[in-house]
């Protein structure tokens, strides 16, 4: 959801995990009395189940496909930008061979407007990839877009971000629910990612908490 919710624009839910998946990752659960009464707290709060375990699902499996359309999104954007500085500089060349200087003023002055564009980008990189945090890392694989989402759902309804080792029960219950050979996530060093996305993606953190509150 955003490029995953907020940069998407869209309203359709996250893709939820078929049942042999919700089996494996309730047992997980019901295995771990202290991650099940986080649970329950949420659902108490007003969270679905079905929501949660969505954006679970998206954090391990949606990251390609996310990562993929950034790239794209960023290509056209250049390549859009590139495009209308062209003609900028012909209707420039256009309105000043009429002595339209004015005009000609100011088609030179919306073409610059694209040109910091494309400066901004090659200094801040606001669509690169690499700001989302990498794919498919030893320790936490997955995208972590997806987990700034569960955060930001769940505070809209608790009124607090849910904690370290409880993001880390989550994350563990859809590795259950999987079969993923990673099975026991570090909730200092999920913090600490989680942050990082943060501080790195402050508008789309942005975005995600108002998108959120739409579900």
């Amino acid at each position: 959801m955003n490029l995953a919710l907020a940069e998407r624009k869209r309203t359709t839910k996250p893709r939820a995990a078929n049942a042999d998946h919700w089996r494996k990752g309730l047992r997980y659960f019901k295995e771990n009395p202290d991650a099940k009464r986080i649970l329950r707290r949420y659902i108490r709060a007003g969270c679905k189940l079905k929501m949660i375990g969505a954006f679970l699902r998206e954090y391990l499996h949606g990251g390609p496909h996310l990562y993929e359309e950034r790239r794209k999104r960023r290509d056209r954007a250049i390549n859009k930008a590139q495009q209308a500085i062209k003609g900028f500089v012909a209707a420039t060349d256009f309105y000043r061979d009429l002595g339209r200087l004015l005009d000609a003023a100011r088609m030179e002055f919306e073409k610059s407007r694209f040109e910091n564009f494309l400066v901004r980008e090659k200094q801040t990189k606001p669509l690169d990839t690499k700001k989302l945090g990498a794919l498919h890392a030893k320790e936490l694989p997955g995208a972590l877009i997806y987990l700034v989402e569960l955060q930001e759902y769940v505070a809209a309804r608790t009124g607090t971000l849910p904690t370290p080792q409880e993001m880390a029960w989550l994350v563990e219950a859809i590795l259950t629910a999987f079969d993923h050979p990673k099975k026991d996530v570090d909730p200092n060093l999920l913090a600490t990612r989680l942050k990082q996305f943060r501080a790195r993606n402050p508008m789309l953190t942005h975005n995600i908490s108002a998108a959120v509150r739409q579900i």
